[in-house]
């Protein structure tokens, strides 16, 4: 699945932490101490915003070996205190955001389910983790920005699999009449710089956690693949937030 050596596991590349993918002969590790293991399970039936819970189905799972290494890549020791950080990085988070250099635009969404100790009597080694894909897609992440005045249109290529229902942030450069419009979107009644939320996947609209579905029409945007234009009025900026699903 993946070549690359390099990394970023949750937004922290591998470098930082000395810790660089690898493949290795078995035959001259040994596991040791306790194995850290949870199930996990994903239900996606909708496969573009899977919901994860626990289970023990081993379907979609992946395992990959992390050695650490100095910059020469002369292999470390390691130690209890690192062996207790690397682990609470693959599995303080429900879901973790890896991306590999073979794929530096891609994001894979892994759950981490197990993860086994593999030294030599120098306890030197790696960790063995098993991670389960928590989607049969990887996302590619894009941000589309335009500043309004009175009218213009934004260009979004969605890149990905199928339609796909983004994020939006608009923030109001007018006054609390001003009606701002992004696609069919109406918002009005916002004060002088005030930015909402727009989600139109979990259909939610909000304001530093308050509901604001009531400053709106109830209109959502969905991008079709391929280029959408979207017509913007009003006097606003607008930033439209994407992970367009993709397969690999």
């Amino acid at each position: 699945m993946f070549s690359s050596e390099n990394f970023y596991i949750n937004g922290i590349k591998n470098t930082q932490l000395n810790l660089y993918w690898v493949s290795f002969d078995s035959q001259v590790l040994n596991e040791t101490g306790s194995v850290f293991s949870r199930g996990a399970d994903v239900d996606t039936t909708n496969a573009f915003n899977p919901v994860v819970s626990t289970s023990n189905d081993d379907t979609n799972e992946v395992t990959l070996n992390f050695a650490l290494a100095d910059q020469n890549k002369k292999a470390l020791v390691w130690t209890e205190e690192l062996i207790t950080e690397i682990t609470n990085i693959f599995t303080e988070k429900p879901v973790n955001e890896f991306i590999s250099e073979d794929f530096p635009t891609n994001i894979f969404y892994m759950i981490c389910t197990k993860i086994t100790k593999k030294f030599n009597y120098l306890k030197q080694g790696v960790l063995e983790i098993t991670f389960k894909l928590a989607s049969m897609y990887s996302d590619v992440r894009k941000s589309f920005k335009a500043t309004c005045t009175n009218s213009t249109n934004l260009i979004i290529n969605n890149v990905g699999v199928n339609r796909y229902r983004p994020i939006i942030k608009v923030t109001n450069k007018g006054t609390t009449s001003t009606t701002n419009i992004i696609g069919n979107i109406e918002i009005t009644g916002l004060s002088t710089n005030e930015t909402i939320t727009i989600d139109n996947m979990m259909l939610l609209v909000y304001s530093d956690g308050v509901n604001k579905y009531d400053n709106t029409n109830g209109a959502w945007l969905v991008l079709e693949k391929g280029n959408n234009t979207i017509n913007i009025s009003g006097n606003c900026v607008v930033e439209v937030l994407c992970e367009f699903p993709q397969l690999v």
